[in-house]
């Protein structure tokens, strides 16, 4: 890590930049690799296996790719609106048959008159169907930013030439 915007002398910004064709060794080192490894915005990870938690870092001159730990959300705020013994209201629908004049097959009319078929509605309610409960459905409010990662402190990183 470094703090500058320029590379001191022997040095080179990793920040994907050709490298000098003088620097034989580093290009060896990143198996023929012409250009400083690009490091921007990337956080450094040992590779192998950690010993404090097994988990595996990138494999050498690799990029790991970001993932966010598997986990559950409790329901937070969503509740159960209806428990324990409860009925459940309901409109049934209707049409009321009024036979003759000049609507003989009893079709809903728009004239008003006796003739026409008329939508009656009644509001009930379920038997009481004792103690039980419903399925939450739905998810959680969405927050957060557009990426998991631990307080940082901005910095280049440089390779010795």
């Amino acid at each position: 890590p470094f703090i500058g915007t320029v590379a001191p002398r022997g040095w080179i910004l990793c920040d994907g930049r050709a490298l000098p064709g003088t620097a034989t060794e580093l290009i060896a080192l990143l198996g023929g690799s012409t250009t400083a490894p690009d490091l921007r915005g990337m956080f450094i990870r040992g590779t192998g296996i950690s010993p404090v938690n097994a988990q595996a870092g990138p494999t050498l001159q690799s990029t790991q790719q970001d993932a966010l730990k598997s986990h559950l959300h409790a329901s937070g705020t969503l509740v159960n609106s209806a428990v324990g013994n409860h009925t459940h209201a309901f409109t049934d629908y209707y049409y009321s048959e009024h036979q003759g004049g000049s609507n003989p097959d009893n079709q809903p009319g728009s004239d008003g008159s006796d003739n026409d078929n008329t939508r009656i509605s009644i509001s009930n309610t379920t038997a009481a169907d004792g103690a039980h409960n419903h399925t939450i459905s739905g998810s959680t409010a969405t927050t957060g930013d557009t990426e998991t990662r631990p307080v940082n402190y901005g910095v280049n990183y440089i390779i010795k030439l």
